[in-house]
């Protein structure tokens, strides 16, 4: 199984300066890491090829520096590495890096199955795996927490719908966008730096791609303009403030409910409402219990 894992290369702060006239970040003025979401992707690619053997291609949309993230990949045990690079692919929205990358994919790679983590933390928007799915044309499923079984051509897993978990089979190729509960990532290690030190990292440029025209690319191509930003301690103090009016007395208006295949315990209690509520629910159970 072709397993091809889509990695990013983020800010490892939150103290990041803005072009106030594009919203893009400046990225040169910074240090890096790899998106952490990416890692459970990468982690649950390595678990797959253990199980059923593959080879895992990495791929990443980002400046010359962004290679360092491809050995920090082979350090756990990726078997190739891809990185798109190009002056003109700077600016890009989440629909243009979707495109970018999906060319890239179809091109040099053979993916049965790839694999995202469910956001990045520069811009959180969520929308690549779906984004992608669309563009190459095949299913596509998110919030994964739980890789079930694998067949040859599909494969069953367990997702987290907010106010359910469900089992699927999805038809492969596919798109895989999972959670941070799948699985923690592995360490790097350093016998696999020293076996993978001299290891070739494929760099694509807008020449190589399907599509040449640089307008479609960037700033030039992407449909997004942001029209105002934000300081993030502001944003963060006007979302705690919302947060707060949406709670009643009783909690989060929104009950959420976990439906459990297996079944539930007779002798068990289930409780619904916000993490307020839950943590004093427990707290008041562990003392009557004389836990605490």
């Amino acid at each position: 199984m072709n397993i091809t894992v889509c990695i990013k290369q983020v800010p490892d702060s939150t103290e990041v300066k803005v072009k106030e006239n594009t919203g893009t970040l400046i990225r040169d003025e910074i240090s890096s890491q790899i998106n952490p979401y990416d890692l459970y992707a990468l982690e649950t690619a390595l678990q797959i090829k253990e199980s059923v053997s593959g080879k895992i291609s990495v791929i990443t949309l980002g400046e010359e520096h962004s290679h360092q993230i491809i050995k920090e990949a082979y350090m756990m045990g990726a078997d190739e590495g891809f990185l798109v690079s190009d002056k003109r692919f700077n600016g890009s929205d989440v629909y243009v890096t979707a495109y970018i990358l999906s060319q890239a994919i179809k091109r040099f790679t053979e993916s049965t199955v790839i694999l995202c983590g469910k956001k990045s933390t520069d811009s959180g928007t969520s929308h690549l795996a779906s984004e992608l799915a669309e563009i190459l044309n095949i299913p596509c499923l998110t919030n994964i927490r739980r890789i079930i079984n694998i067949k040859e051509d599909s494969l069953t897993v367990e997702a987290d719908m907010e106010d359910s978990l469900i089992q699927a089979e999805i038809k492969t190729p596919c798109i895989l966008s999972v959670d941070e509960s799948i699985a923690e990532p592995r360490l790097l290690s350093f016998r696999k730096k020293l076996q993978t030190n001299d290891r070739e990292i494929k760099r694509i440029y807008l020449e190589e791609l399907e599509d040449k025209n640089e307008y479609n690319y960037g700033l030039k191509g992407s449909p997004t303009n942001i029209s105002k930003l934000y300081p993030a301690e502001n944003f963060s103090e006007k979302t705690k403030a919302l947060n707060e009016k949406k709670l009643s007395p009783e909690g989060s208006p929104l009950q959420l409910k976990r439906i459990f295949p297996e079944g539930v315990d007779s002798g068990k209690e289930i409780w619904s409402g916000a993490s307020i509520g839950l943590a004093e629910n427990i707290y008041t159970k562990l003392k009557e219990l004389k836990h605490v």
